[in-house]
């Protein structure tokens, strides 16, 4: 499957995550995103948020986002980023070097 595909997907997928997130962004990395996908490889979107609502279960979510996920293509690997939490520095690079999508 070649990358316009892809991002079709996420696109698609996207649409329904901000049915239920305020997403600040989202973002195509990996394999796709490199132009070096393998047949086996999943689809890694970064799902960017400010936080997480405290009336939230992250558990309950994360099912929820994999559960769309399924919806579009089960190759869909849903990466949640909370920007207050995140102190690791990866959702960064991942702005850096992925594809916004969505």
């Amino acid at each position: 499957m070649d990358q316009t595909e892809i991002i079709r997907k996420a696109e698609e997928y996207i649409k329904l995550i901000r049915e239920i997130l305020f997403l600040r962004k989202a973002v195509l990395f990996g394999s796709y995103a490199n132009g070096n996908p393998q047949s086996f490889s999943d689809i890694d979107i970064g799902l960017f948020i400010d936080s997480l609502d405290p009336d939230d279960d992250y558990f309950h979510l994360m099912e929820r986002l994999y559960e769309l996920a399924d919806d579009i293509d089960v190759r869909i690997e849903p990466h949640l980023f909370i920007k207050s939490e995140d102190r690791s520095g990866f959702s960064e690079e991942i702005e850096r070097t992925g594809i916004t999508i969505g």
